[in-house]
């Protein structure tokens, strides 16, 4: 069984004020307040990607933006999985040196399935999920226990206690990703009952890269401003993360 724990600061629900802080998400929604805090799981009640390793441990997104949806800019093969009156969009930027080396991740939905769990407590649902990579870089399926690909499939959702520790079971919505490249990114989805959920995910995997990026995100208070960092700033290594950004700034910001 993989445990995991995730230790946040004391002064967390306070820090969420603090928008572009350093080990918090650089954050920007409709209305200026980061996702609630999962109390249980110690995490946002957000989607995530983990690595079921000892610890488990999840990818903390740099850049955590909530969008309105537009349904036509998803893509094709996702824009008839849902009515899309109630669902969420988030995109994500995530550094993967936080994640450990292995290939094969997985998509973690426990937080945003339980919004309401508390530390002892356990869940045991089926919901609905996949990931969506045509245009996309550097994901495919693992080996085994694979999450659906271009398409929506069940998978269990079963957040428990193990001792004082909660975890997130079990082993399931794996991917595989491509680590040599400097950027992935892919589609995911989720539903649970009439709930859904959709983020686009753009890992970063070369090191200065992602430290670069961190670095021009402390000092944006807004995505245009980031986008007006990173253009003056541009060198070669941060080309493929500046059209990850374009690309992700148009796909959800144009109506």
């Amino acid at each position: 069984m993989i445990e995991y724990i995730h230790v946040l600061e004391q002064n967390l629900y306070e820090k969420q004020k603090e928008i572009g802080s350093f080990g918090e998400p650089f954050f920007l929604s409709e209305n200026g307040t980061l996702p609630q805090i999962n109390q249980a799981l110690q995490l946002y009640n957000i989607p995530y990607i983990g690595s079921y390793s000892n610890g488990y441990p999840m990818g903390w997104p740099m850049m955590l933006l909530k969008m309105k949806l537009n349904p036509a800019l998803l893509p094709a093969e996702m824009q008839t999985l849902d009515s899309w009156t109630q669902a969420e969009l988030y995109v994500q930027i995530i550094d993967t040196g936080l994640l450990s080396r292995k290939k094969t991740l997985n998509l973690v939905v426990h937080p945003w399935v339980f919004p309401k769990l508390l530390p002892g407590q356990s869940g045991n649902v089926i919901v609905e999920m996949g990931i969506f990579n045509k245009d996309c870089t550097g994901i495919k399926p693992a080996d085994k226990n694979n999450i659906a690909f271009n398409r929506i499939q069940p998978e269990s959702v079963i957040p428990h206690p193990s001792g004082k520790a909660m975890c997130c079971s079990p082993n399931n919505a794996r991917f595989s990703y491509s680590p040599e490249l400097p950027v992935n990114d892919f589609w995911t989805f989720c539903r649970h009952g009439k709930r859904v959920v959709v983020c686009y995910m753009i890992l970063i995997n070369d090191p200065m890269l992602a430290e670069k990026m961190r670095q021009l995100l402390h000092i944006s208070d807004n995505l245009n401003a980031a986008m007006t960092h990173f253009e003056e700033n541009s060198i070669e290594r941060i080309v493929p993360l500046i059209k990850q950004l374009q690309a992700c700034h148009q796909r959800v910001t144009s109506r």
